[in-house]
This record gives C-alpha cells, sequence and structure tokens, in this order.
C-alpha cells in the first residue's frame, strides 16, 4: 500500500465509475485498460473502483503526489515506457470521464515517460518476405499429403502473404473469422485499429490463392462450427483454437522464423506496413501480383 495518500470512504462509486467509462470500448481497448487499472489499484493497495474513487477524493496536490508516486514506482520496477505511459493514459482517462460527470474538476498534471521512436521503418522488403516465405513452405518439406506439417505451412504462408501483401497489423488478422472472408471476391473484412466496424480490402491474386489453400485445408481440421480463420494448434485437442495476436507474435520468436529473419532484422507493424505501401502494394497496382 502506498504511503502519499490514505484513503478515506467517498461517496463516488469507483466501481460504477469506471463500468460506464469502460462502455463502448472495443475488447482489445478493454482488456488493456482493465490490467491498466488492476495495476494501479494494486499500487494503492485496493481493489481498481475504491483506488479512483479514493484519488478523486483528495486533493489536487495529493492526487499529483499519487500519481507521481505511482509513475516513480513503475519506472523504478524497469518498465517499458510505453507501458509507464499507456497505464498513466489509463488513469487520466478515467478522471477525464469523471471531470465530463462533474465528479471531479482536478485534470492531472503527470508527465508521461519519454521514450524513443523506432527510427528505421524500411522493414524486411521484398527479399526478407521472400525468405520468410520460404521458411514457412520449407515446413513441409519431407512430409507426406495430409501431415500436420504441411497444414502448418500453408497456414504460415498464407499469414505471411496477408501480414505483407496488405499491410495488416496482427491483431486485425487474428480477428478474423470465416464470415469475413469472401475468396470468390478477392475480399476481406478487416477490423482495424480504433474502429468499430469492418471494412473490405481487397486481396491480391497471389494472396487469395495462398488463403484459399489454407481455407481448404482448416477445412480438413476443423469443425464445421469454428470460426476463427487461423488454427493455433495442430495437436489433439487443441483443434478449433483460435491463434491470437499474442500467438503470432510470439511466432515470430520460434524457429525456422529465427533463421529467415537474421539477414533482415525484426518485422514489427511500421516496418511490415512500409515495405508493403512502398514496395509490395505499387507493384500489385502495377498489376504485378508475382511482387513477393
Amino acid at each position: 500500500m502506498n504511503s502519499i495518500v490514505q484513503f478515506q470512504p467517498t461517496a463516488i462509486d469507483g466501481n460504477r465509475l469506471i463500468e460506464s467509462f469502460k462502455r463502448g470500448m472495443s475488447p482489445r481497448t478493454l482488456e488493456a485498460y482493465a490490467g491498466d487499472l488492476e495495476h494501479f489499484g494494486g499500487f494503492c493497495g485496493e481493489a481498481p473502483g475504491m483506488a479512483v474513487s479514493g484519488l478523486l477524493a483528495v486533493s489536487h496536490g495529493q492526487a499529483n503526489g499519487l500519481g507521481l508516486a505511482y509513475r516513480a514506482s513503475m519506472i523504478e520496477a524497469g518498465l517499458a515506457p510505453a507501458t509507464i505511459n499507456r497505464r498513466l493514459s489509463a488513469i487520466k482517462s478515467v478522471v477525464k470521464f469523471a471531470r465530463t460527470l462533474g465528479l471531479t474538476d482536478w485534470q492531472p498534471e503527470i508527465d508521461g515517460v519519454k521514450s524513443q521512436s523506432y527510427r528505421d521503418t524500411a522493414g524486411p522488403g521484398v527479399d526478407g518476405s521472400r525468405a520468410l516465405l520460404k521458411a514457412a513452405r520449407d515446413q513441409a518439406v519431407g512430409y507426406d499429403t495430409g501431415s500436420v506439417q504441411i497444414a502448418r505451412a500453408k497456414r504460415d504462408v498464407a499469414i505471411i502473404r496477408m501480414l505483407f501483401d496488405m499491410g495488416m497489423r496482427r491483431g486485425e488478422l487474428a480477428s478474423l473469422d470465416m464470415e469475413h472472408v469472401d475468396l470468390d471476391g478477392r475480399k476481406v473484412w478487416v477490423m482495424g485499429k480504433g474502429k468499430r466496424e469492418r471494412i473490405p480490402m481487397t486481396l491480391p491474386i497471389e494472396t487469395t490463392k495462398a488463403l484459399r489453400e489454407w481455407v481448404d485445408t482448416r477445412a480438413t481440421i476443423c469443425l464445421p462450427h469454428d470460426k476463427p480463420v487461423w488454427q493455433a494448434s495442430f495437436r489433439e485437442g487443441y483443434l478449433g483454437v483460435c491463434l491470437d495476436g499474442r500467438k503470432t507474435r510470439r511466432d515470430q520468436s520460434s524457429a525456422p522464423w529465427t533463421e529467415a529473419r537474421g539477414n533482415y532484422g525484426r518485422s514489427r507493424q511500421d516496418e511490415r506496413q512500409h515495405s508493403s505501401s512502398t514496395r509490395i502494394w505499387p507493384a500489385f497496382k502495377a498489376g504485378d501480383d508475382n511482387a513477393v
């Protein structure tokens, strides 16, 4: 429990405030804010609702002091600047919401932590994309038709093509259900970051071919009612489990991707979009569907 502020009983219902604050948020944003407020509550030695109501009940100076102490504790714990700033932003957003409702007139004066932005966003480019595709296809070498390795290879090839050919975020990719895919019309309906409804994106020809090969294979290993496009595991008992954004990120650090990435560096979201927008997508628009 922090020693900066001793919370006293307050008329503000922090739990109701938080629930109202979270209404209308996307599942991903909701998860992030819930975790951040839980962390702040842990620092205060209280449940999130009590921590928020207590924060709003004390004087402005005490509230700023608590916020500064919270920031200092995260810095001392060695948390990344992005994590610290996101958690501070969660608190500021809740306070702003409370201010909108007339529950406080406090405006937090707590600066975030400076972070080093990524400078090199060139990405792996066409050569790096080809190396990743080769690594994905090579997973099937030496295996018979129907092998799980062949299924995994087809899945990974489709994932890589969609990430690089279309500049998709891993969260956008992982959220695709079969109802969002129209292979005959060469369309996928994507839920963009911060959006509330899906928008159609055109699939390049080679991307469509790769996705169709995976979808055909998927039909042989998934149950009819399984909605997610991407199969997370091919082990018995795990079929039908959705491949989520975190799993996609972890897979970038495992074989065979480590060797394939060796000469081209990490594949971050901004780098993939840079590769797609400056090299791959212009080639597709010009009629070259074999750009990668």
